[in-house]
């Protein structure tokens, strides 16, 4: 629970403590009816269940009738808050204060926060200053005054100063400046719901981002696509969003390896726990925790990856911290798990809540939303750089139109680094926290950088390694490992070379070398290296060396339909024909030949045939047969002179051995 959720929480216990009281006004107020009492007390029940808009009619109808009873007025003004019309909380905390000055200290600070949250500026500060020199009135002077309004008023006394602060930054436009304006994306995103926590991937063409329906409505993850119009309507992910929440998501610049908060779910180790998974044509695959010391008991949410996939940032309420959710760091170690987060201490830090981090492509630059620093509203968004000795600088508030007396969070910037999206309830959305974007001013520009997407390949067949994932050693980067497809990502400033060497197992070592261009372009750089393999995966036996007079054993295996595994039966009768064949003879070659029937897709047939001639290349080589005397090859289906045969004498491997006679 964050410290605004504490806040309310606690602010509502309040108000149910005080229903039991109904007399004893000061001279302003009037003493309730019993049926008025008892509406009274339905409102603060309705309050605290929940059931907002309903709590706001009977507060209403009490001050219809006792239009200057303050307890009222300030439950209203709680209600109207919970539900963001933060004008009309104004509204509604001020007329409690002109019906009773003296019903609660606290109720100046609440005045002060909504007029705060308005961007009333100069009279947030007056109230705020106001409730500050009250502090020195005995508690006895106030209407309420009892156990649970002293621990509001003490947590109203940790946030004091950064609002004064705040209110003396607005008041005077000191902050970052030089954005234009900001735009709505549209209505085919946004909804009279909440959407927010914005994600770009696939050059700019998929938008990722969070939903919910209300305040009570679990949250889950959609995307929309990028269209000629602007964007298309949202979409769920196939099997991914759950009766729990499913919140903010970031993608390694790859666009598969994906990240995101999970609640409620039985892996859960605290609130919310970070979550890893494969993202293959909009399809969520392998969901599990991350894997490393990324997750606690506590609340871990909302993550930003840097652009190689090293670093990762996130918001946390782990032990540790500096108050409330904070900003931690944690780096992936040479296993690929997550190490143990650091906390990047009070500069970036404070006893509010710091959220929703974003580290731009060079790693320079952190975005984040904090209420502990000073800003124009309820949660702004700030900017800090990496200074030359890895320190941050202080935070600067990115300023109007960005911010504004309402909520900014979550922003990310595209992969050109040109433009800018976010997450505000500011009036004139279509409802809820809207997602919107802004181009970004030079000053706030990230260095050009060129994204590489490298592959390795087998250099025989063109396809992914068999059985095996490559290392590529850089000169001078940590190595990276190559995932289940073969592939590996990283990030190069503009006109800078690498080099390196690429090793994987059953493999010869792979050398390569990359000039980036300079300037960087946006589309990525693709990079493709090849590896021999140690067994020679030639394509056709005309490429085999015959030295000599040799002879030829012939034998075919047989396989079930659609199968390439090995059968006991099929082992078996391999063990019998390689006895026989390495038996008082030299062996020069061996040839693995693979098939199919015709029966399926062209395509998908010469890849079963391929898988069918590999596993039995590989069950040779276990079984003593020199690796670099085996040559495989996938001809798919069995060619037209065999198609008078039964279709299931075409399911096979052929092994030719040439022997010396």
């Amino acid at each position: 629970m964050n410290d605004r959720l504490r806040t309310s929480v606690l602010l509502l216990l309040v108000l149910f403590l005080a229903a039991q009281w109904s007399g004893n006004l000061h001279a302003q107020q009037r003493v309730l009816s019993p049926s008025y009492s008892q509406l009274y007390h339905r409102g603060e029940e309705a309050l605290l269940k929940g059931e907002i808009k309903d709590a706001q009619k009977t507060f209403r109808k009490v001050l219809r009738r006792y239009p200057r009873f303050a307890p009222a007025w300030r439950a209203l003004g709680t209600a109207r808050k919970l539900l963001g019309d933060f004008p009309a909380a104004t509204d509604a905390f001020e007329s409690a204060l002109r019906a009773n000055p003296y019903h609660s200290r606290v109720l100046w600070f609440e005045c002060g926060e909504a007029c705060y949250q308005v961007g009333r500026y100069g009279q947030a500060l007056a109230y705020f200053l106001a409730f500050d020199s009250l502090r020195n009135v005995p508690s006895q002077q106030f209407t309420y005054n009892g156990v649970a309004e002293q621990q509001l008023e003490r947590r109203y006394n940790d946030r004091l100063d950064g609002f004064l602060w705040s209110c003396w930054l607005a008041r005077d436009k000191e902050s970052f400046s030089g954005i234009a304006e900001v735009k709505n994306l549209g209505k085919s995103v946004n909804t009279g719901a909440d959407e927010y926590f914005p994600y770009l991937t696939d050059g700019g063409q998929t938008l990722l981002f969070t939903s919910r329906l209300n305040a009570f409505s679990d949250e889950n993850v959609f995307y929309s696509l990028r269209n000629k119009k602007g964007w298309s309507e949202r979409q769920a992910f196939d099997g991914f969003n759950t009766p729990g929440n499913e919140g903010m998501s970031t993608l390694a610049r790859n666009g598969h390896y994906l990240l995101f908060t999970a609640c409620q779910r039985e892996e859960v180790a605290g609130t919310c726990d970070l979550w890893e998974a494969t993202l293959e044509n909009r399809k969520v695959k392998n969901a599990h925790p991350a894997l490393g010391a990324l997750n606690s008991e506590a609340w871990e949410s909302q993550a930003s990856l840097s652009c190689d996939g090293r670093e990762l940032y996130f918001s946390s309420t782990r032990a540790g911290g500096q108050g409330g959710s904070d900003i931690w760091i944690s780096r992936r170690l040479p296993g690929g798990q997550w190490g143990k987060p650091e906390n990047p201490g009070p500069i970036i830090n404070t006893a509010g809540d710091e959220e929703a981090p974003f580290i731009t492509a060079d790693g320079q630059t952190l975005f984040f939303s904090s209420t502990g620093h000073a800003g124009y509203g309820d949660q702004d968004l700030y900017f800090c750089r990496r200074q030359s000795d890895g320190t941050w600088s202080q935070p600067v508030n990115l300023g109007p139109p960005v911010n504004t007396p309402y909520r900014e969070l979550g922003f990310f910037v595209s992969n050109d680094g040109r433009t800018g999206y976010f997450a505000s309830n500011r009036p004139g959305g279509y409802g809820g926290m809207d997602i919107y974007f802004f181009e970004l001013p030079e000053t706030l520009f990230s260095e050009p950088l060129t994204f590489v997407k490298g592959r390795v390949l087998d250099a025989v067949t063109g396809k992914q390694l068999f059985n095996s994932k490559a290392t590529i050693h850089f000169d001078q980067f940590p190595p990276a490992t190559t995932d289940e497809q073969g592939r590996f990502y990283l990030c190069l400033k503009a006109g800078e070379s690498i080099s390196g060497t690429v090793t994987a197992k059953g493999y010869h070592e792979g050398q390569f070398t990359l000039q980036g261009p300079a300037p960087a372009t946006d589309p990525p750089l693709e990079l493709t290296i090849t590896l021999e393999p140690q067994f020679n995966l030639l394509l056709f036996a005309g490429q085999q060396k015959n030295n000599g007079s040799q002879e030829t054993l012939v034998r075919s295996f047989l396989f079930d339909f659609d199968e390439a595994r090995i059968s006991p039966q099929m082992q078996q009768s391999l063990d019998e024909f390689i006895e026989e064949a390495l038996q008082n003879h030299k062996v020069i070659n061996v040839e693995v030949i693979g098939y199919t029937d015709d029966i399926g897709d062209v395509r998908y047939n010469q890849q079963l045939s391929e898988a069918r001639a590999k596993n039995v290349a590989a069950y040779l080589e276990n079984r003593g047969v020199e690796v670099q005397k085996v040559q495989i090859e996938g001809r798919g289906e069995a060619p037209a002179t065999s198609q008078s045969e039964p279709a299931w004498k075409n399911r096979k491997v052929e092994v030719i051995v040439y022997l010396e006679e």
